[in-house]
């Protein structure tokens, strides 16, 4: 029997998923600004502090970080930009009212997941379900 994707898997494609999708779809819509569009200065503000802190955290060697922006965000912070940002991302989504809710759902797991606590099954079902 099929069990679906493993939750951490689907939690990292989801919100990696869901990162590309918003960085295609405002930049077509809004330009290279994009980012200062959908995002406020404090978002911006705390996604570089997490960027800065991964540097430190590598300090020397070859090992890239990725560039400050989405890549440092919450699937909270996206599930927001979403909402306040749809029409771009309802081509691929479709209707917020359908979509929004599963984003929230797999958001109240995160931590969860994010935590390496075991979800019960429908909880794992679901979450592959919307990866």
């Amino acid at each position: 029997m099929d069990r679906g994707l493993d939750p951490s898997i689907a939690l990292n494609l989801l919100e990696n998923a869901l990162r590309d999708l918003m960085e295609h779809a405002y930049a077509e819509q809004w330009g290279p600004s994009w980012l200062d569009k959908v995002s406020t200065q404090k978002q911006r503000e705390v996604w570089a502090d997490r960027a800065q802190a991964e540097r430190d955290r590598i300090r020397k060697g070859v090992a890239a970080v990725s560039p400050v922006g989405l890549q440092y965000s919450n699937l909270y912070d996206l599930t927001a930009i979403a909402e306040k940002n749809w029409q771009p991302l309802a081509s691929a989504l479709g209707k917020s009212k359908d979509c929004l809710p599963l984003l929230r759902r797999a958001d109240s797991l995160r931590n969860t997941v994010a935590h390496n606590r075991l979800l019960v099954a429908h909880e794992r079902d679901l979450l592959s379900g919307i990866a």
